[in-house]
């Protein structure tokens, strides 16, 4: 914490300043190389511009298959045409972790990341480690794990921001119903929509060619939460 005089107390997190200066860096330095790249393209002779257009060509479908999530193909890709400094492959490697662990219904992976981007998640007002948290806690009142269920809302819930209240409020309404009443297929529906919008989201963001690549996997992250069994 760090005081500055007549302005009261100004809080600094350190982690999460750390982390933004490092991913900054990383990013200035991954345009460095691409930005060389670039300007190699006046100098190239007959011979080597063919090549070179070849590896302008590969580092685009790289960047495309990641998006799509083609990830081996990418990677088999950057790897043949050496072209992997150029790339930010590693992001989207993170990305297919989690991904393959919520297939197989472990959130571990997918929670730890949010912890290491909490500074981003945050700024961008993201839901996702609540949605994660949502699901944990569908699957224990599916089991009608109640009990538990309170429990683990008193601990991961009760923290989250003043914006995500009203999908909190939402969730623990669920907790009203027999998990073979009406009302708690209704609230199936409700998370059935939300997966609709998530990924309707990130069609938009990618006809708009959003450039920051932790939101694109972000979204694909939502998306696959909601994928997986809820209520039935």
């Amino acid at each position: 914490m760090m005081r500055c005089a007549g302005e009261g107390t100004v809080r600094i997190r350190v982690p999460e300043s750390e982390e933004s200066i490092c991913d900054e860096l990383q990013s200035a330095e991954l345009c460095r190389r691409r930005l060389q790249h670039l300007m190699e393209y006046g100098s190239q002779s007959a011979g080597l511009l063919s090549q070179w257009k070849r590896q302008r060509l590969d580092r685009l479908l790289v960047d495309h298959f990641v998006r799509c999530g083609f990830y081996e193909l990418a990677v088999n890709l950057a790897r043949h045409s050496q072209i992997e400094p150029l790339t930010n492959i590693d992001i989207f490697l993170v990305a297919s972790q989690v991904e393959n662990s919520l297939r197989r219904k472990d959130t571990g992976p997918a929670l730890a990341w949010c912890y290491d981007n909490k500074s981003k998640l945050r700024k961008g007002r993201s839901k996702l480690e609540l949605r994660l948290r949502q699901q944990e806690f569908i699957e224990l009142v599916r089991a009608e794990r109640r009990i538990e269920a309170v429990m683990h809302a008193r601990k991961h819930l009760s923290n989250m921001d003043d914006y995500q209240g009203e999908d909190i409020q939402s969730c623990m309404a669920l907790l009203a119903f027999p998990v073979d009443t009406d009302g708690q297929r209704s609230a199936d529906m409700d998370i059935v929509q939300l997966q609709r919008e998530t990924t309707d989201l990130r069609r938009r963001l990618q006809q708009l060619e959003l450039s920051d690549d932790r939101q694109q996997q972000e979204n694909r992250l939502t998306t696959l939460i909601f994928s997986g069994p809820s209520l039935q």
